[in-house]
């Protein structure tokens, strides 16, 4: 976590139609049915406020961080 605080850079990312279609799938997905979603939110807003030319970096390591949990769920039930 303290990495992500002291990130030096700013990625040089624009919003796309396919981000902002990501964006309305992962707020669908990972935001209304995830079990995640108030820290889905609390991390979008926190970032909104604090760092919004972050926001597509943390909607792609929320959306990572889902894939994550959904590989190793299916890893350990095999």
């Amino acid at each position: 976590m303290r990495a992500l605080l002291i990130y030096p850079e700013y990625p040089d990312t624009f919003w796309s139609f396919n981000v902002c279609f990501a964006f309305m799938r992962s707020s669908i997905r990972l935001g209304i049915f995830g079990k995640e979603r108030f820290q889905y939110w609390k991390i979008l807003f926190r970032t909104l406020f604090r760092r919004p030319k972050m926001l597509p970096l943390a909607i792609t390591l929320a959306i990572y961080g889902y894939h994550f949990r959904k590989v190793c769920t299916l890893k350990i039930a095999q």
